[in-house]
């Protein structure tokens, strides 16, 4: 994972929360979930000293924001830009005319010059310029549905090092806690973790898939032997699917689980990361607290 050299930055906030995002086309039935998620994240971060950073993946509506002045380079040589202050605002705004903005600090844009999916890379970047050390992370088309989300992962990121809120599908049913799917979105770490896991991780952009599989597996390899479980899963704070398969056309054809667990199995040697028997990550049980009401 490549990294910027540079100061030491100070960790002055409360949260940083950090969104993954991506508008295909300017009447996407996506836009109306991901207003609902900007608009809920408004509220929540009151009362709070948190800023947002979106990371967009290369919206092609959002291209012409572009200037020399937030222009950046990665090293394989694609452009990136880093709109901060009154020009990330101006954004959010554009796109999405809410009553409320959330506090957001930095518009991350990584133009599609190839067809992939970029979420680790740019999330990774994001995580650079977060001002918190507690970390919140979410898809923009999971919204929160209880009030009070933002502070319960401020107060139980006080006792763990990385907490993983429920997923509630589009047809109304909950994740359990006894469910082998690993979750990319509605979890919460310390910065100091990231760091101890690499990040996330960039070789998923040459598979476009399995960001979620390798960030479990790195956090289980971490956390696996502590005692007590210093990894918990619960109820109260909660995020509804609102929109999805956007990604679909980055992610590979119907061979795509095979070229992932491949690529997988090279970089871990793990040899099904599907299979909760050679990937342990996915047995939570092992490794993670059981914070939902079930549990009580």
């Amino acid at each position: 994972m490549w990294l910027r050299v540079g100061t030491r930055k100070e960790l002055t906030l409360d949260l940083s929360v950090i969104i993954a995002h991506y508008t295909p086309t300017l009447d996407h039935p996506c836009l109306q979930t991901v207003t609902r998620t900007f608009s809920e994240l408004a509220r929540q971060c009151k009362g709070l000293e948190a800023e947002v950073l979106v990371c967009d993946d290369g919206s092609p509506l959002y291209r012409r924001h572009s200037n020399e002045a937030a222009s950046l380079v990665l090293p394989d040589g694609r452009e990136y830009y880093d709109f901060t202050g009154e020009e990330a605002l101006a954004i959010v705004k554009e796109r999405f005319p809410l009553v409320e903005v959330p506090p957001i600090t930095h518009w991350l844009y990584l133009e599609k010059t190839k067809p992939c999916s970029s979420k680790a890379r740019l999330w990774n970047l994001a995580v650079e310029r977060a001002q918190a050390d507690k970390l919140i992370f979410f898809d923009d088309d999971n919204y929160l549905n209880q009030t009070g989300s933002l502070l319960e992962f401020k107060h139980l990121l006080d006792r763990y090092r990385v907490v993983f809120g429920q997923v509630i599908d589009r047809k109304g049913r909950a994740r359990s806690y006894k469910s082998h799917r690993v979750q990319g979105t509605t979890f919460g770490m310390h910065q100091s973790l990231w760091k101890q896991i690499g990040g996330f991780g960039e070789w998923t952009e040459s598979v476009s898939s399995g960001i979620d599989s390798d960030l479990w597996f790195k956090l289980h390899r971490e956390l696996q032997s502590a005692k007590p479980h210093e990894a918990a899963y619960t109820d109260k704070i909660q995020s509804v699917d609102g929109c999805s398969k956007r990604w679909k056309p980055f992610v590979g054809s119907l061979f795509r689980h095979k070229a992932v667990r491949q690529a997988f199995e090279a970089q871990y040697g793990c040899s099904n990361y599907r299979d909760a028997h050679a990937n342990p990550s996915r047995k939570k049980s092992t490794w993670m607290d059981n914070l939902t009401r079930q549990a009580s």
